[in-house]
């Protein structure tokens, strides 16, 4: 079984793991991303770019659609740019609708219009993705690609190095979830479990549903900027305002520690380099510690999902093959099997934290080492998404589109549902208010038992 990327909104393409033209490569995304933005620095869209689309969405998408229906989409799409509906042509075998008959009504509907070119190619093309009617299949401009890039596979930014979490009227708050070490917040003496109140004069209350992305943007900028939080902590009658120096953040996927003798490892995403992460922040730790080991999922929503199966075996498969998961293809249903490795924690008693924003790899992980007997899963229900994306870099823009399903290894439908833990376990606003985590207290005490 070839290698699969999964992205949260998460996560990549068909057996050469980015799909054409760079099949087999065996490069990292952001090199493959690189390489083809080289071919088309203008961004500028083209028929070359509509066709590759249009041929990897007849070709890869996990479910069948017939190529009128991919050909109708991008006629939508086309019609929403020029604000006027254009009449589907009929042909009389479905394989007359192709790109270059569509590519020919963009021409044509930019000599009529005098519209732009490449933003006429543009919509046709994102029309093309959106009459799928998936949310996990998106179409990413080459202007925007890179922030989608990094993403997904992680990479450093400039910011002061935090992770929150936000809620959602009417809760309306927002919380400091983890400080990265040696950060810009972690020297101003933001901790963990902050509330915040305020980013400079905008208030978490005046953001809308989408707050925790809202937050993430508000405390990124230029590097040597400040930008002023003002939090509330327990222990402190009055709000706190800090003052954060933003600099450029080398991003971690994963941050181990002890926890007494209780090994603790916060997986933040399975990016491009987590399994380097992991092993620099494990192989770290002092050596004194019990077989005991806890995975935090916890608000991980995703990656690539090779990094999740070199984890898995990694730590707790040895032998030829392992089985992750159980894939759909189209009508195919088939395992991913994948070789083992050195099983480094198959001696430990392990525990796996998860909430409604483990997604994805995540969930794969949670899954794979729950039905195998690896671990307990503590917390609550993951979010539940239960196919796979293939992440292909087009001249300079992102495809990114559904090519599996999948299932856990027994066979428990992931998409929707999600995994259901084995100690339920909740964790909610007013634990963070009161910097309680009764979520890990639990996997603590069924460690030490």
């Amino acid at each position: 079984m070839c290698k699969i990327a999964i992205f949260l909104i998460f996560l990549f393409s068909g057996c050469g793991m980015f799909g054409p033209p760079m099949i087999g490569s065996g490069k990292p995304i952001s090199e493959l991303f690189a390489m083809e933005a080289a071919l088309n620095p203008s961004g500028r869209c083209s028929f070359m770019m509509l066709h590759r689309s249009f041929l990897e969405i007849d070709k890869i998408y996990y479910k069948k659609i017939s190529k009128k229906e991919v050909f109708k989409g991008g006629l939508k799409g086309l019609s929403k740019e020029l604000g006027k509906e254009l009449e589907l042509p009929e042909f009389k075998k479905d394989k007359e609708y192709d790109s270059g008959k569509l590519w020919e009504m963009v021409i044509e509907a930019r000599d009529n219009s005098k519209n732009n070119l490449s933003r006429l190619c543009y919509a046709t093309v994102q029309g093309m993705v959106s009459n799928l009617g998936d949310r996990f299949s998106t179409f990413v401009t080459a202007e925007h690609s890179n922030d989608f890039v990094r993403g997904v596979i992680g990479g450093d930014y400039v910011g002061i190095g935090v992770i929150f979490k936000a809620f959602a009227k009417p809760e309306q708050r927002a919380f400091v979830l983890t400080v990265y070490p040696n950060s810009p917040a972690e020297r101003a003496g933001l901790k963990d479990n902050d509330e915040l109140i305020a980013v400079g004069n905008t208030t978490i209350k005046s953001l809308n549903f989408r707050a925790e992305a809202k937050v993430g943007f508000l405390t990124k900028g230029r590097a040597g900027t400040p930008v002023r939080l003002t939090v509330k902590r327990k222990g402190l009658k009055k709000p706190k305002v800090i003052t954060v120096v933003r600099k450029k953040i080398e991003y971690k996927n994963v941050y181990c520690r002890l926890l007494g003798k209780v090994v603790y490892c916060q997986l933040v995403s399975f990016g491009e380099k987590f399994m380097k992460d992991f092993r620099e922040s494990f192989e770290a730790l002092p050596k004194e510690h019990d077989n005991k080991i806890i995975i935090d999922l916890r608000n991980n929503l995703g990656g690539l999902l090779g990094s999740a199966d070199k984890f898995l075996a990694y730590g707790w498969f040895s032998g030829h093959k392992f089985i992750a998961a159980t894939i759909k293809v189209r009508k195919d249903f088939t395992f991913l099997s994948e070789p083992g490795g050195k099983a480094n924690f198959k001696d430990y008693k392990t525990v796996v934290l998860v909430n409604h924003d483990s997604a994805s790899a995540s969930e794969i992980v949670a899954g794979a080492l729950q039905d195998h007997g690896k671990a307990v899963v503590i917390g609550t229900k993951t979010f539940g998404k239960g196919t796979v994306q293939a992440l292909m870099p087009i001249l300079g823009a992102a495809l990114n589109l559904t090519i599996r399903e999948y299932w856990t290894p027994l066979g428990d439908i992931v998409n929707k549902k999600g995994i259901n833990p084995n100690m339920v376990v909740n964790k909610d606003i007013a634990d963070l208010a009161a910097a309680r985590d009764p979520q890990l207290k639990a996997a603590l005490k069924f460690l030490r038992k």
